[in-house]
């Protein structure tokens, strides 16, 4: 038998043995990593030869080649190309490289272990996101499109499947390409929020921060960066031999001496964040960036600094939280932690997620997350044939002046007899798992006590359900014209 099987557990470290007596030869013209010479990558079968010069690069694919002819393996030539980096199209003429007797074909693209390199783009990562962003979609409406086959997907499953499917397209290549710059990311950033507001069963324009505080999962931009800190706490538990290791040490001294480097890359994230809010002022991360002592960070704890990033973000959140006017309902709540505790989390996955019937969960959802069809919601927003209403103006359909709220809806509206009926049989329920609920100083207080009684999410779901599906049976109350701005 000739040749190892392709998908066996053992071809890896056969190939790797078979290999092992390679050695690309090194060059002068060679990059240099902190000192350590660079002449080639192997990732298994797939082999870059790189250097600074067309001598050294013809100099090491004919010592590959030369090694081949003796070791019963042919060069794909049809599948070899050539790539410049940092090439003056003005200097003629191009560099031109043999295999043989060929020419290898020069291409401005080229995927190498899964990332996808450019050379005619500022950032040579640019087509890299946007082909991730494009795969990435691709799975993530295949995931979505299960609801027609089993009906809506449950929150909890749709959120393992993203993160088994769809994350990984998202944040592939994070830890070598670091988010300088935004408008990249902005594609990625789009499914993700498209996913999350498809298995919220949320409208396309809804609220961004509630995608996160509802599900735990992190906004894309900040999950990229805690893997990349992540990656960064690896490479320095690593000798200073390592390869990668002289990576990080070449490209901190790049950074020191004002060049364009990973490093500095990851320093910019960080400064980004700062300024924009999502890092302490008072933290450690900070203290470095603004006293330019950035080499500080790597002496200190980077798993403090990852802390650091992902308290930010949370922060962030919660304010977007504390200050909308869409998010009423979600504030001051206090839940059971994972450890039995009472206590606030910006971002978990919520127990009124788990509710099995999929129509009285996303009432439900849609109330707490204010994409409901109550006249608070339907008319904050201008619509073709009307324009948006201040809060005062928009009232209950049934006729009693009041504000039509979410809470009034269910604990005050009396426009109707089922709604009377329902609330009756809910309260009473409600009252048998906690005492003295009516008796709630305000509805606020006793929203609160109901919503964080998870023996009481199923109940409620399904009140909220029956609650709005007899206020959509009614027309808005639409202000007269001419009163909008009273």
């Amino acid at each position: 038998v000739a040749g190892i099987l392709a998908g066996d557990p053992a071809s890896p470290n056969l190939w790797n043995l078979f290999l092992a007596d390679f050695k690309p030869p090194e060059h002068q013209d060679d990059i240099e990593l902190n000192g350590k010479r660079m002449s080639g990558l192997a990732q298994a079968d797939d082999i870059a030869f790189f250097s600074t010069s067309e001598v050294a690069v013809q100099y090491k694919i004919n010592a590959f080649l030369r090694w081949c002819s003796v070791n019963f393996l042919v060069v794909n030539i049809v599948k070899s190309v050539l790539m410049l980096f940092a090439y003056l199209s003005t200097v003629p003429p191009r560099p031109v490289i043999y295999m043989h007797d060929r020419s290898l074909d020069v291409v401005d693209e080229y995927v190498y272990v899964g990332i996808r390199f450019n050379s005619t783009q500022r950032n040579v990562f640019a087509t890299h996101y946007e082909n991730k962003a494009i795969k990435a979609r691709k799975i993530a409406n295949a995931v979505l499109g299960l609801e027609s086959f089993i009906g809506a997907l449950p929150p909890k499953q749709g959120c393992k499947l993203y993160l088994s499917c769809v994350d990984p397209h998202l944040t592939y290549g994070c830890e070598i390409a670091p988010d300088i710059d935004d408008s990249l990311l902005e594609k990625g950033r789009d499914v993700q929020h498209m996913f999350l507001r498809r298995l919220l069963a949320l409208n396309p324009k809804s609220m961004t921060a509630v995608l996160f505080t509802e599900t735990g999962i992190m906004p894309l931009q900040t999950r990229r960066l805690v893997l990349a800190l992540r990656y960064l706490v690896y490479l320095l538990n690593l000798t200073d031999s390592h390869l990668a290791r002289c990576a990080l040490n070449e490209a901190i001294n790049l950074a020191r001496n004002g060049h364009a480097s990973w490093w500095g890359d990851i320093l910019h994230v960080l400064h980004l964040r700062l300024n924009a809010g999502l890092i302490s002022n008072s933290g450690v991360t900070a203290a470095c960036l603004a006293t330019g002592r950035t080499d500080a960070l790597i002496t200190l704890d980077i798993k403090e600094v990852t802390k650091e990033v992902e308290l930010g973000v949370e922060n962030d959140l919660q304010v977007s939280i504390n200050t909308s006017p869409k998010t009423k309902l979600l504030r001051d709540r206090i839940e059971k932690t994972t450890h039995g505790h009472w206590g606030t989390k910006t971002l978990a996955f919520r127990h009124y997620l788990y509710v099995l019937v999929a129509k009285h969960r996303i009432a439900l959802t849609r109330l707490l997350l204010s994409d409901h069809c109550l006249a608070e919601e339907q008319l904050r927003r201008a619509q073709r044939n009307r324009p948006a209403f201040p809060s005062h103006l928009r009232l209950c359909r049934f006729g009693d002046g009041a504000e039509e709220t979410p809470l009034h809806a269910l604990f005050r509206c009396e426009g109707d007899r089922e709604l009377l009926a329902l609330r009756e049989e809910f309260m009473t329920i409600a009252e048998a798992q906690l005492p003295g609920l009516s008796h709630a100083p305000t509805l606020e207080k006793m929203f609160s006590r109901i919503y964080r009684e998870r023996k009481l999410a199923s109940v409620l779901a399904r009140y909220v359900h029956c609650v709005l599906s007899i206020f959509d049976s009614y027309p808005l109350l639409i202000p007269q014209r001419g009163v909008a701005h009273a």
